[in-house]
């Protein structure tokens, strides 16, 4: 049931943070959409792309996808509106000099390996048509290089007289024939014969054929991508100890498009991830959703911003959408609205921990996330300023309640004396980083078919309560120190702090072959305590562990805040 409350707390706060979507009206920038069509919107199906408002010019170029033959005619009109866009004349642009005149560049398989342009009669002013309008036709009986994959066919670049706005450019594809080698003869092939297509020709392929407009002068090597604001990425935060954040993508935003991926990128390098999406879809609500679930946050990293860029491709053209989150900016987004006031308790204490995480590592500890509660509107939230004040009471005033549960050797029935052990236990640690792991020390002569049983008991007032779950890990996971060995355990969540931890070697059979040792989150901040207070220290031992302390205490807060909201719910 638990597990139910918590995972519908996660999906409640997404619902809740729709407003990091918003985009303001007033900042979103004005600029020209160019649409790239054609009467063959089988072969060319189109695309919009946004130019940037200070372009100069614009290039819309028709990429065409076949196999391995050579272009031998072809006949179009290109149409533009004359309002928003020039024909550019300048030399070596669209045309160059040649020897009876001006040779045209835009038919792209006409140029050879030379640079010299065959076959190509145009006209950038036909009278026959109104606005303006290219027409024209090229002819190679011997045919043109050799063409396959992804080849360009059509470019023509273009003055932009309006930077906003929209406008589109059409190619009227009337014939598009192609020579195929056949020993020493040369078949035709005419994929578009007046303005057909012929889509079960064998020269057709559909995939990579497509056209698109982008800033500046033509180029081959361009890899075209839009500006998609559909692909709206979705974020929310898993309450628990290892701070997990799920990143949601709406199938129906990506639709046909494929290769959706994420990638997230924290500002300064720290961690770059690139997520397939595919075959991650989930439905939520009757909503379908690609997710991408990012685990194992450092609590101090809780400051980060990272960058998330989210593409999918349609056509040949990369589409993509950017955004920037930080767990910090999605809590204090929640905390904005009145209906998480449920969660107030939760959020502070978190804020908490992560701050003394950033004190205890030294990470912008001049930058604490917990800073923004001091300030508007939080600072004015009567509910909220009341929690924030209770809780620094209790960590200022040491009154986190901690008990020593530690038992080196248990001895209750369940859990009794080995007569014989083959293995001896060494110690246990708590290690602090991006997953709470807890590590078992101990010395076996040959761990070969042995594992480590970790119990795991609520903690019943100090007495042992109901047991929650048993793991073994083997010994393949066993990892070597000095002369001995540890495993690490690392299931614990928020609310499981105070919960008992008993860890016992077994040999194949699962039979005890050591002693148990009792531990938990809770027994590690009592003993801590008690050695700050009754242990002579320097200056400087005093002061890190005062701050170790006060991490640990925000993480029993953060903890309990956690099971006061499980028990409320239930």
């Amino acid at each position: 049931m638990k597990k139910c409350i918590s995972i519908l707390m996660s999906l409640i706060l997404a619902l809740s943070s729709v407003a990091l979507f918003a985009t303001s009206a007033s900042a979103v920038e004005e600029s020209l959409t160019v649409n790239a069509t054609s009467n063959i919107t089988q072969l060319f199906p189109g695309s919009s792309m946004k130019i940037s408002p200070d372009a100069e010019k614009v290039t819309v170029t028709y990429w065409y996808n076949v196999q391995d033959y050579a272009l031998l005619n072809c006949e179009f009109v290109l149409k533009y509106d004359e309002e928003y866009l020039e024909y550019d004349t300048t030399a070596g642009v669209n045309e160059k000099p040649g020897n009876n005149g001006n040779v045209a560049l835009f038919i792209k398989p006409a140029i050879d390996d030379n640079g010299d342009v065959r076959g190509v009669i145009y006209n950038t002013n036909p009278t026959s048509y109104e606005g303006g309008a290219i027409k024209a036709n090229y002819t190679d009986l011997n045919g043109s290089n050799d063409c396959e994959g992804k080849t360009a066919f059509v470019s023509v670049t273009f003055k932009v007289l309006k930077n906003s706005g929209e406008t589109t450019v059409n190619l009227d594809l009337r014939t598009l024939g192609f020579l195929e080698s056949d020993g020493n003869n040369m078949k035709p092939h005419y994929l578009v014969f007046q303005n057909q297509l012929k889509e079960d020709h064998p020269v057709y392929i559909t995939d990579k054929s497509y056209s698109v407009a982008y800033e500046g002068d033509y180029d081959e090597n361009i890899v075209p991508k839009a500006k998609d604001e559909n692909l709206r990425i979705g974020m929310n935060l898993s309450l628990s100890v290892n701070l997990t954040t799920s990143f949601f993508l709406t199938a129906e935003s990506v639709g046909e498009m494929t290769d959706p991926t994420l990638n997230i990128n924290y500002s300064d390098s720290f961690s770059t991830v690139n997520k397939d999406l595919t075959g991650t879809k989930v439905t939520i609500n009757n909503v379908e959703y690609y997710r991408f679930i990012y685990e194992g946050i450092n609590p101090q990293r809780m400051h980060d911003e990272y960058t998330l860029t989210v593409t999918a491709s349609e056509n040949g053209i990369i589409h993509y959408n950017t955004d920037t989150k930080s767990v910090r900016n999605y809590i204090y987004t929640a905390l904005q609205n009145p209906q998480n006031s449920k969660w107030y308790r939760i959020f502070t204490d978190l804020l908490f921990y992560g701050s003394n995480c950033q004190i205890y590592k030294g990470y912008y500890a001049d930058d604490l996330i917990k800073s923004g509660l001091e300030e508007e509107p939080y600072a004015c939230n009567t509910d909220l300023r009341a929690i924030v004040t209770e809780e620094n009471t209790k960590i200022s005033n040491d009154e986190v309640s901690a008990k020593n549960y530690y038992l080196r050797t248990v001895n209750d029935g369940e859990f009794s004396d080995v007569a014989t052990p083959q293995a001896e236990y060494k110690g246990v640690q708590l290690v602090l980083g991006n997953i709470i792991t807890m590590r078992y020390y101990f010395n076996i002569d040959d761990p070969a078919g042995k594992s480590v049983r970790v119990v795991r008991y609520a903690n019943n007032n100090g007495e042992k309560g109901t047991k929650l779950k048993t793991t073994y890990i083997p010994a393949n996971k066993f990892e070597k120190y000095s002369d001995e060995y540890y495993i690490s355990f690392k299931e614990l969540s928020a609310h499981q702090m105070r919960d008992f931890v008993y860890f016992t070697v077994v040999d194949s059979e699962k039979n005890p072959i050591s002693n148990t040792t009792r531990f938990s989150v809770e027994s590690e901040l009592a003993i801590r305590r008690d050695y700050y207070k009754n242990s002579t220290l320097s200056e400087a031992q005093r002061t890190a562990t005062k701050k170790l302390i006060d991490l640990e205490k925000t993480m029993i807060l953060y903890g309990d805040a956690v099971i006061e909201y499980l028990n409320n719910t239930n």
